[in-house]
Formats: structure tokens, sequence, C-alpha cells
């Protein structure tokens, strides 16, 4: 007695209108596909067991693998397969936040949606979740289909450090204090340092931050009191402003 053996059920078969059959080689005895169900389906060679089988996406053919071996009786199997587009699906726009802030990602899909990183996100299975990393990350938006078709996207939310600007300088040089350092100014390399004096005199400016302000003007040691800074980003974010007191 010959065996048929169609191969296992492909549904879905994702993002393509072709497939390769799998059905078993039934030598000596013949084998022969057919289309049972489905419109627009056709077999490269209907008696070779690996034909490529393409059809129309959306649609679900039933197919039957007859094998013949006379005088005995003929055996069939059948296989259905599904063709399905991949949903669609789209992460947003990237941002730069500040540590501490939230930004609302901007995603959109079709299907069941699943964002990575749900530790950091107010609901990992909508569209468009409320996002607060604590450091860089990257963000994956899946959409599954409901044939079972997976498609991603990718959106990076950057987080750079708050800045950590201290009230004064004590520049007597013991080695505390001396000069004002400002944390967190690698992640700026733009940063634009101004400081005034009360009478609106510029006394000291930088762009980038790499040799913090030790309280000198020209190299001279300014004299104790209340200084005012600006302090610029280049980020797009509001400037800082404030005060800075220098004590001996």
């Amino acid at each position: 007695m010959p065996i048929a053996l169609a191969g296992a059920d492909q549904i879905p078969v994702c993002g393509t209108t072709s497939t390769r059959l799998q059905a078993n080689n039934p030598a000596p005895a013949k084998g022969t596909w057919s289309i049972l169900n489905g419109v627009g389906g056709t077999i490269s060679d209907i008696h070779n067991p690996r034909a490529t089988f393409s059809g129309q996406m959306g649609e679900k053919y039933k197919l039957r693998w007859l094998v013949e071996d006379s005088p005995c009786a003929s055996v069939d199997d059948e296989v259905e397969i599904l063709f399905s587009p991949y949903p669609l699906v789209e992460a947003g726009r990237g941002a730069i936040i500040i540590e501490g802030e939230s930004v609302v990602l901007e995603g959109s899909g079709e299907g069941t949606l699943l964002w990575s990183s749900p530790q950091s996100l107010d609901n990992a299975t909508i569209a468009q979740p409320t996002a607060s990393p604590v450091v860089t990350t990257k963000y994956v938006l899946q959409a599954t289909s409901a044939e079972g078709c997976v498609s991603t996207n990718e959106v990076t939310i950057t987080v750079l450090r708050k800045l950590r600007i201290p009230t004064g300088i004590s520049p007597n040089g013991d080695g505390i204090n001396d000069v004002w350092l400002i944390d967190g100014t690698y992640d700026y390399p733009d940063v634009s340092v101004t400081v005034f004096n009360r009478w609106g005199d510029k006394v000291y400016t930088s762009t980038g931050y790499n040799t913090p302000w030790d309280g000198t003007r020209d190299g001279k040691p300014l004299p104790d009191g209340a200084y005012y800074f600006i302090i610029d980003t280049n980020k797009g974010r509001k400037a800082f402003t404030g005060s800075i007191t220098i004590l001996r």
C-alpha cells in the first residue's frame, strides 16, 4: 500500500505568495498535486512532491497529494496554505529627554501590539504609551496579525543626564570645592556656560565644559560674592539660570 503525506499545513505563510510544498516522495509510486480550494493558485510541477506553489495574498488554499501505485489502491492527503501579509507597524520618531522626564511614544500598527522594555512604559500593549526610561532605551514595537504574522519596528529614546549645578565654590587652594564641578555636562558636548557679575559684566564663558571654572577672570581671582550664570545645553531646551557664590 502506497503512502501519501502532503506535509504540515502552512498557516500562515507570511509576506509572500509562494511556498515550497513538503509532500513525501512516493517512488516507485506516482504522486500528483491538485488544488481543491482557493482562487488563482498554480503548482510549478504537479508530480514533484517539493514543487513550488504560488497563490494570491490573503487567499486560503487546500491542496491534495494523490499517490497511485497500480494495481494497489490510490491514497491521498491534504494540506492547507494561507498567504498572509505582514501587519503594518511604525514605532514613531525618536526623542531626547532629560532623566526624570517622560515622553509619549508615537507608535501605530495593525493587529495585536506589544512593546519591549515594558518596565518603563505605562502600558506595553497600546500604540502610544508613556515612556519613562532612566537610561537611553531602544523600544521595539511588535505587531501580530490575526493570522499570526509578525512585524517589528524600533525607536530610540535618548536619556540625557540632568545637570547638577552647585550653588557655590571656595577657590582657596585647599583642593576642596576649588572649582565649579557641574555634574552631567559630558552628555552635552556643545553646552555653553556663561557667568556674569552683579553689574552684568561677563566674567567667564565656555563652549563645552571640559575645564571647570575656578572663580577667576582672565586668570585673576574674582572677589567673593554672588555671580549669575546661564547654562545652555544647546539641545533645544530652556537654558538653566541661577546664582553661584564665591566664598573663600
